[in-house]
């Protein structure tokens, strides 16, 4: 299970990515390195480090998959998505097979080295990334911390208008998200005048989006109007074929 975004902007990225960062390594700290991780099939703790040294020196060296990282959730063509998607996933577990026998401290090592000397725009790019992946590794250890951190919001913000407009492309609808962060007015992503409208907390907007629940869980998002054709496209990487429960 993949999500790599392409550039971003720097200023509330750049701190949304150290941020993240900063509580990702706090949470290893307390978290064996060979833990399963359910939100990633086949992954454990080791891969989620792996993955973000993999991508962030790829990203400050120009050999990120930036067109198919796009392309895997963005290309009109659901068959173009699949063989972008194919792509990416074998680049990703390339990197990983490379840091097979590194271990996590030593890979700790080489993220922060990296990141000390990353542009902006890398750290911009990846942060949308680096939010989803920390949930990862917290519901690995089933952690429910940092779930009203403002990275959360923030990464729903680079993830939804993907599955806005998918849902506008395939299924030929309008959709807009509310988000119910506990004040109001809720914040809108998309359009407001909508006709139909998601709402739910961010944390689970951001996992049923990202591809981290199935598609019988995101039937118990607030869904108005219900739209089956409108539900069944709003997660850009598909759905699992089981629950997944944090």
């Amino acid at each position: 299970m993949t999500t790599s975004p392409p550039a971003g902007r720097p200023g509330e990225e750049i701190s949304s990515y150290l941020h993240a960062h900063k509580m990702f390594l706090e949470s290893l700290a307390s978290t064996s390195d060979t833990l399963p991780v359910p939100a990633c099939p086949g992954w454990d703790v080791h891969d989620l480090v792996a993955h973000q040294v993999h991508q962030l020196r790829a990203a400050c060296e120009g050999d990120f998959p930036v067109l198919d990282s796009m392309a895997a959730i963005s290309a009109p063509d659901p068959d173009e998505r699949a063989r972008a998607l194919a792509r990416q996933e074998k680049w990703i577990a390339s990197g990983l097979q490379e840091r097979r026998a590194t271990s996590v401290g030593v890979l700790i090592a080489q993220w922060e080295t990296i990141e000390a000397d990353a542009p902006a725009i890398v750290l911009a790019a990846l942060a949308p990334d680096i939010a989803v992946h920390l949930f990862d590794l917290l519901g690995a250890s089933g952690s429910t911390s940092h779930r009203d951190d403002p990275i959360v919001v923030a990464a729903l913000r680079f993830w939804a208008p993907f599955a806005i407009d998918l849902v506008q492309r395939e299924a030929k609808h309008q959709l807009c998200l509310l988000v119910d962060s506990g004040q109001e007015p809720r914040e809108a992503i998309g359009d407001g005048g909508a006709e139909f409208v998601v709402a739910g907390t961010p944390f689970e907007l951001l996992r049923t989006v990202t591809g981290r629940r199935s598609i019988d869980q995101a039937v118990g998002l607030t869904w108005k109007p219900r739209n089956d054709d409108v539900i069944e496209r709003f997660s850009v990487y598909g759905w699992r074929p089981g629950r997944l429960d944090e």
